[in-house]
C-alpha cells in the first residue's frame, strides 16, 4: 500500500481523485451561472432531456429553459422558481400570472406531454380560450389578482402561435384583468347543457383544498343560478306567446322578448350572454370560506354558500375551535353567531378567520425505527474514530449514508485512504434506498487490499429502506515493503504534487481544488511544509440564495429574493471583518485536517494591471504600502495580491486547463473573485476597495465592497457580480 497510497480526507468528505482513469461524464453541470447537460462528452443543445422524474429542455446554446417554452407548435411551462425543480416540465392544471392553465400530463388528443390545450375543452371538462386560460361558462377568462406562479408577464411575450383542440387563435395583449371569450372545437357540446353541467363542478388536479375548492364552490352555484333563469325565462316566454292566455304577460316582457330573438341564438344557449329578470334583481349570493388570519389561502372548514334578499342580515353559526389533519389547533378570531348585512347587486365573499394557537402532541409513529437507525449510527461513528482518530460527537450522521453508487465509492476509496498499515479496521456503510457494495476497491487497488462485507440489518424508516453493511478492510505487505515499527509514522504522513485534486464541501455543495504550490508559505513568510490547494471554480456571489413566497408591503403575496451568504465583501475592506472571512470560518468545520495558517493583511495597494495581460502583467502596475502586522489565522481564506502575484500562472486557469480559460466559469454573479487586500496607502486604506481578480478584463483592479449597480435586476443590486475562490494548506511531507 505504499506505493498507492490515497491522498483523501476522511474526516472532512474530502476525497482525492489522483488521477484515476475518467468515464465520460453525463449530467448536469453549471457553466457560466447557468445549468447545462452533459452527455457523452457534450453538451446537450435543442433537445428535451428526462432526468429523475421530469423532463427539461435544453436551449441551442445549452442552458436549461425556464418559463414559457414554445416547442413543436404547442406552449409549454418550465417550473422558473428555483426551488430544487428549476427547470422541470410543469403538468396538469397551473396557476401562472392569476390565471389557470391545463398542461398535458400523458401523451393524448395529439398533445405531448406537457403541451398546454388551448381554444377547446381539457380531458376533465373545462373549457380554455385561445390563449390557453380557464374560461367560465360565459367564454370570461377565470382570473384572481397575484394567485399561482409569478412569471413577470412572459406570458404577454408568446406569440399567437397556438395550437389545441378547436384550432388556434391569438393572445390579446392586454394587461392583467383582461377578459375574453375561448372558442370552441366544432361540434363540441355546450359546457351549459344537461349533459355536460356536472362537469363544472370538478376540481382541477394539482390545486389543494385551500386553493381551488373554493372557486370551484363559486363556478357551480353561478352556473346552477344562471340555468335556473334561463328555465324560468323560457317558461315566461312560452306563456307569453299564447295570445291573451295570461294577462300577466304585457308589452314589457313582450318587448324583452324581442329584443333577445336579436341576440345570437348559439350564445343564448351555451348561456354565455347573462339574462336580467325580476326573479333575482333583489337577491344576492354569498359565500362564506373558514379559512386562517393572515393569508386566507388554508381553508379549515367546508365552506357554505346560499342566496338572500338584497339588504337583509345573514347569521353565521360555526365552530370556535378547529383542529386540522396535521394537529394544529385553530381558534376563530370572532365569538359565534356571527351577523352580516348583505348588499347586491355582486356577489359577497365573507371569511370567518381563526389564528393557530397550538398543536395537539401526537406519538411518533416511526419511533422505533428512528432508534434502530440512531444505534447503528452510533457504532459507526465509534469504528470511525478508531479509525481516523477523531472525537466521536464531532463526526456528523450523514457522513455514514450513500444514496447511490457514486457517494459509495467515494465512501470506500475516502475510507481506505485512512487506513494505518498494517492492520485490519471494520467501518460501516449505510445504504438510503441502496445497496451498498466493493466493488471499487477491488478496481481501485487490486491485490494490494483485501476487504469483506457483511449485511447486518435491513428495515424501512418512514418508507426509506436501509441496508447497514460492515466492511473490514485489511492491506498486504510485501517483503521489499515491509516497515520497521519506526517507519509507521512515516507511513502515515501525506505527499501532495502539483495537480493533485480533493474535493470538499461547503454548504452542502460540493467544490474541487487544485494543489498549486507543494511548498506553501503563509503571510509571515514561514515554510510550514505545507500544500496550497486552490479552488478550481469561483463560487459565485449568489451562491445560497433563494426565493420564498411571502406578504408584500401591499398586502399582496409573492416571491421575495433571498440572499444567500456571500452576496459582496462585506462593511468594510477590512478582511478580518469581511462578510468572506466570516463565510469561511464557518466552513471550515469540514476542513479539519486543513493546516491554521496566517492570514492576516499587512499591505495595501494601489494601482492596477493593464487590460487583457491575464498572467502576463507587470508586477510594477501595483504597489505596496505597509499598514501594520494584523494577527488573524485560518483554514480556508481567499488569496492576497502578495500570492496573486507569486501565482500568477494560476489566477486565470481552471480545471485541469493548461490555459488561460476564466471564460468557463464566469457569468453575471461571478465576472471575478475577491483578494485580501485594500486599496489605499499606508496612511489611508479605509477606501470602500478591495482588489479583485477580473475573469472578463484579464487583470488585477480595484473593486467596490458593495455593488453599485441602479439596474433592473434585483439580485445584481444585492450579490453583486465578484465571487469567492477560497483556498486551504494541507500537512505536506
Amino acid at each position: 500500500m505504499k506505493g498507492k497510497y490515497v491522498k483523501e480526507l476522511a474526516v472532512l468528505g474530502i476525497l482525492t481523485l489522483l488521477g484515476q482513469p475518467r468515464s465520460a461524464y453525463a449530467g448536469w453541470q453549471q457553466q457560466s451561472g447557468e445549468w447545462k447537460y452533459e452527455q457523452a462528452g457534450s453538451l446537450v443543445q435543442e433537445s428535451w432531456i428526462k432526468e429523475g422524474d421530469g423532463w427539461y429542455y435544453l436551449e441551442a446554446d445549452g442552458r436549461m429553459a425556464s418559463g414559457w417554452k414554445q416547442q413543436g407548435g404547442f406552449w409549454y411551462f418550465l417550473n422558473p422558481i428555483p426551488d430544487g425543480t428549476r427547470g422541470k416540465m410543469m403538468t396538469g392544471w397551473q396557476w401562472i400570472d392569476g390565471r389557470c392553465y391545463y398542461f398535458s400530463d400523458i401523451s393524448r388528443d395529439g398533445h405531448p406531454m406537457g403541451a398546454m390545450y388551448a381554444n377547446g375543452q381539457t380531458p376533465d371538462g373545462y373549457w380554455v380560450g385561445a390563449d390557453g386560460a380557464w374560461v367560465d361558462a360565459r367564454g370570461e377568462i377565470v382570473e384572481i389578482f397575484g394567485k399561482g406562479i409569478v412569471v413577470k408577464n412572459q406570458a404577454l411575450e408568446r406569440t399567437p402561435e397556438i395550437t389545441g383542440p378547436g384550432g388556434g387563435g391569438g393572445i390579446s395583449q392586454g394587461g392583467g384583468g383582461r377578459k375574453g371569450r375561448g372558442g370552441r372545437g366544432s361540434g363540441s357540446k355546450s359546457s351549459s347543457n344537461g349533459s355536460n353541467k356536472s362537469d363544472r363542478g370538478k376540481s382541477i388536479e394539482d390545486q389543494g383544498v385551500s386553493d381551488k375548492s373554493i372557486e370551484d364552490k363559486i363556478v357551480r352555484d353561478k352556473e346552477s343560478e344562471d340555468q335556473s333563469v334561463r328555465d324560468k325565462e323560457s317558461e315566461d316566454q312560452s306563456r307569453c306567446d299564447k295570445e291573451n292566455e295570461d294577462p300577466s304577460c304585457d308589452g314589457k316582457e313582450n318587448d324583452r322578448s324581442k329584443e333577445d330573438s336579436s341576440l345570437n341564438k348559439e350564445e343564448q344557449q351555451e348561456g354565455r350572454i347573462p339574462v336580467a329578470t325580476d326573479s333575482n334583481v333583489a337577491a344576492v349570493n354569498w359565500y362564506i370560506h373558514f379559512t386562517d388570519q393572515e393569508t386566507h389561502q388554508t381553508l379549515l372548514a367546508e365552506s357554505r354558500q346560499g342566496r338572500i334578499p338584497d339588504g337583509e342580515t345573514l347569521s353565521v353559526n360555526f365552530r370556535e375551535r378547529i383542529v386540522d389533519s396535521e394537529g394544529n389547533v385553530w381558534e376563530s378570531v370572532e365569538k359565534p353567531p356571527l351577523k352580516l348585512q348583505v348588499y347586491g347587486p355582486e356577489d359577497r365573499i365573507f371569511y370567518v378567520e381563526y389564528r393557530q394557537t397550538g398543536r395537539i402532541p401526537e406519538t411518533d409513529p416511526f419511533e422505533e425505527e428512528r432508534r434502530r437507525l440512531q444505534k447503528w449510527m452510533d457504532r459507526a461513528r465509534k469504528q470511525e474514530a478508531l479509525l481516523t482518530g477523531e472525537e466521536e460527537e464531532r463526526i456528523p450522521d450523514d457522513r455514514f449514508v450513500v444514496r447511490d453508487a457514486k457517494e459509495n465509492d467515494g465512501r470506500l476509496l475516502t475510507l481506505a485512504g485512512q487506513i494505518r498499515f498494517p492492520g485490519e479496521y471494520a467501518v460501516y456503510v449505510i445504504g438510503k434506498d441502496w445497496e451498498p457494495n466493493g466493488r471499487i476497491l477491488k478496481n481501485f487497488y487490486g491485490e494490494e487490499l483485501t476487504y469483506s462485507q457483511m449485511v447486518e440489518d435491513r428495515f424501512i424508516c418512514q418508507g426509506v429502506s436501509y441496508t447497514i453493511t460492515r466492511f473490514s478492510l485489511s492491506g498486504k505487505e510485501s517483503g521489499a515493503e515491509k516497515e520497521d515499527p519506526e517507519d509507521v509514522q512515516t507511513s502515515r504522513r501525506l505527499h501532495w504534487n502539483l495537480g493533485d485534486v480533493l474535493m470538499g464541501e461547503l454548504d452542502g455543495e460540493s467544490f474541487f481544488f487544485r494543489c498549486i504550490d507543494q511548498n506553501y508559505s503563509d503571510e509571515e513568510g514561514n515554510h510550514r511544509q505545507g500544500a496550497l490547494f486552490l479552488c478550481d471554480t469561483v463560487i459565485p456571489a449568489d451562491f445560497g440564495s433563494s426565493y420564498t413566497y411571502e406578504a408584500l408591503e401591499d398586502g399582496s403575496f409573492g416571491y421575495v429574493f433571498e440572499p444567500g451568504p456571500i452576496v459582496n465583501f462585506g462593511k468594510t475592506n477590512d478582511y478580518k471583518y469581511s462578510r468572506i472571512r466570516d463565510w469561511l470560518k464557518q466552513s471550515e468545520v469540514g476542513f479539519s485536517q486543513a493546516k491554521e495558517i496566517s492570514v492576516g493583511v499587512s499591505r495595501a495597494y494601489a494601482g492596477e494591471t493593464d487590460d487583457g495581460m491575464y498572467g502576463q502583467f507587470q508586477e510594477s502596475d501595483l504597489r505596496g504600502a505597509y499598514i501594520g502586522d494584523q494577527k488573524l489565522t485560518g483554514k480556508l481564506f481567499i488569496l492576497s495580491v502578495d500570492e496573486a502575484l507569486k501565482y500568477r500562472d494560476w489566477l486565470w486557469r481552471f480545471g485541469d486547463s493548461e490555459e488561460e480559460n476564466s471564460q468557463s466559469v464566469s457569468s453575471a454573479h461571478a465576472k471575478g473573485y475577491w483578494l485580501r487586500n485594500p486599496v489605499g496607502t499606508a496612511g489611508e486604506h479605509d477606501t470602500g476597495l478591495v482588489y479583485v481578480v477580473d475573469l472578463m478584463k484579464g487583470k488585477i483592479r480595484p473593486a467596490a465592497i458593495c455593488p453599485t449597480e441602479d439596474g433592473a435586476d434585483e439580485e445584481l443590486r444585492v450579490t453583486g457580480a465578484i465571487g469567492v475562490r477560497p483556498a486551504f494548506v494541507m500537512p505536506q511531507e
